[in-house]
């Protein structure tokens, strides 16, 4: 059975309070993003999802998750459901533009 390798980078405001900022995942399977949000919500609390998810689970306005450096936002309604792959880079942060 082959591992999936997920890097996870936590920027603000989900760096504030915690140690760690890159964190790695491994995966018996390929996750998708909701597998890899209840992983980080296990391992960081739950104050990690609140500060991410909005009533719906869906991900709050203003906040940014890149996929080896692609906003999946733009993909709201199906962001959660997003394939992780092998050696991908996820960072967490406030949405930019400009």
């Amino acid at each position: 059975m082959t591992t999936t390798h997920v890097q996870v980078e936590l920027l603000a405001p989900f760096s504030e309070g915690y140690k760690e900022t890159m964190i790695t995942l491994d995966f018996e399977k390929e996750p998708i993003l909701m597998d890899v949000i209840s992983r980080l919500n296990k391992r960081l609390g739950r104050k990690f999802e609140e500060k991410l998810l909005d009533s719906d689970n869906k991900i709050r306005q203003g906040i940014s998750v890149l996929k080896n450096g692609i906003n999946i936002q733009q993909m709201q309604s199906s962001a959660m459901k997003e394939k992780i792959s092998n050696n991908c880079t996820l960072v967490f942060c406030i949405a930019v533009s400009g």
